[in-house]
């Protein structure tokens, strides 16, 4: 069966449709392009199944603050997770400056104020200098918003109604890391995933959206922290399976009771890397690396399905270690933690283009329309055509510091800093032409 009968004809992608209402989507090489209908939910990091893709946003050829900012709020806490969007609402996590506490904040996503906070417990703890007591993506569905949060001792799993009523918080166990935690959900056909990787225990956690409880676990060999965020597959028979990625390589599970389909095992070509980007699927590939502070990477792309982890690809020297790349057609486009946009072949890694941007990056690229948005960490954004060697891009200022992945939602780009979100799109001071009035 080719990929596009078994898009057509899964049963994973009815289900995943049935979460995310009004989505139009075509297959091309084994990613999901925008048809003509916008995304009416951006229910996770990096969107539906983390594809990171999004409808277009109504921005000026040429952006700027003044002819493409619509509002912008900012928080008193802090944090590095990223927005997701259901409903009339954007969903958010915040720490006090002091560590004393953490929040959940609903925004509408029109007028940019805030709907509701949830309190969630919280002490301070030590963290990598670019990470937060908050850098935990939520993950939602119709019957509410699931965030995962570290009080600076244990990781806790929390569940929210749409209008800000507590369903249930569950403590998952002590979290142990030299650079703090940052894990993310995924919820599917009501469960919720959690790749609970820490430096002296790895496991998958599977629990009940309606009550918190435990429907699976699943222990996995432990190196480093990781912090990848799982991704659903379709599979041929109408049924899907989870794959996770980690330092200890990657694997596909049974979503429904955590029997295991397949075990690739990474190959370390020197050390055991953390993995905090996420994995990508690209037709009958899977892409994931990890990196660590040495410099040292390693990004390979297996056959997916398959316990043989020989990649048919690999690359040493050229990839990220935080942010997680794209898939557009047959092309892979990764942003490297020091500024370059590199376009690669995906089915073979061949590098077809190195482009400077210019500053730090931890931000994951994700495309909105026919642009690439890319955020450095001093708040530069980018936008790229996608293209093998892409034209210098129109870029923007925020002014502030960035390490959160992009939401895109209702034709509008959302922006997280560490104390600000700013939505982007077109204002009544742009024309035609990008100049401003």
């Amino acid at each position: 069966m080719n990929l596009h009968s078994m898009f057509r004809r899964s049963t994973f992608w009815r289900r995943l449709l049935r979460s995310v209402p009004a989505l139009a989507l075509t297959l091309s090489t084994g990613s999901l392009l925008i048809a003509e209908e916008p995304f009416e939910a951006w229910p996770r990091f990096r969107g539906a199944n983390g594809e990171g893709i999004g409808a277009g946003v109504n921005l000026a050829p040429r952006p700027t603050l003044k002819n493409s900012l619509l509002w912008k709020l900012e928080f008193a806490g802090d944090g590095n997770g990223s927005p997701v969007a259901w409903g009339p609402n954007l969903y958010l996590q915040s720490a006090e400056e002091n560590g004393k506490s953490r929040k959940l904040i609903a925004i509408d996503a029109l007028k940019g104020t805030i709907a509701w906070e949830a309190a969630l417990a919280g002490r301070s703890a030590k963290t990598h200098a670019k990470n937060s007591l908050a850098s935990s993506t939520p993950a939602c569905d119709e019957k509410g918003v699931y965030s995962v949060f570290w009080d600076g001792k244990s990781l806790h799993a929390a569940a929210h109604t749409h209008q800000g009523k507590e369903l249930w918080v569950r403590e998952l166990g002590t979290f142990k890391s030299q650079h703090g935690a940052g894990h993310s959900p995924v919820t599917f056909d009501g469960k919720i995933y959690i790749n609970f990787d820490q430096d002296d225990k790895a496991e998958l956690v599977c629990l009940d959206g309606a009550n918190g409880k435990t429907i699976w676990l699943k222990e996995r060999q432990a190196y480093r922290s990781s912090y990848s965020t799982p991704i659903l597959r379709p599979l041929a028979d109408g049924k899907s399976e989870l794959v996770v990625a980690s330092t200890a390589g990657a694997t596909g599970y049974d979503p429904a009771t955590g029997n295991l389909n397949w075990d690739a095992k990474i190959k370390h070509a020197k050390n055991a890397l953390r993995v905090v980007s996420s994995p990508l699927i690209a037709g009958e590939l899977l892409v994931f690396g990890g990196g660590d502070g040495s410099g040292e990477r390693q990004m390979q792309a297996i056959r997916i399905g398959q316990s043989d982890g020989t990649p048919v690809w690999e690359d040493l020297k050229s990839f990220p270690y935080v942010p997680t790349g794209i898939v557009v057609g047959s092309l892979l486009f990764e942003i490297s933690d020091k500024g370059f946009l590199g376009v690669y072949e995906v089915a073979t890694g061949k590098s077809l283009s190195q482009t400077r941007l210019g500053g730090a990056f931890s931000a994951s690229v994700v495309l909105a329309g026919n642009r690439l948005v890319l955020v450095s960490e001093n708040g530069e954004v980018f936008f790229v055509e996608p293209k093998p060697n892409p034209d210098k891009p129109a870029s923007l200022a925020l002014n502030e510091p960035v390490f959160a992945t992009p939401a895109i939602y209702k034709n509008r780009l959302y922006i997280k800093s560490r104390k600000t979100l700013f939505c982007l799109g077109q204002t009544n001071t742009a024309v035609p032409n990008g100049e401003e009035r």
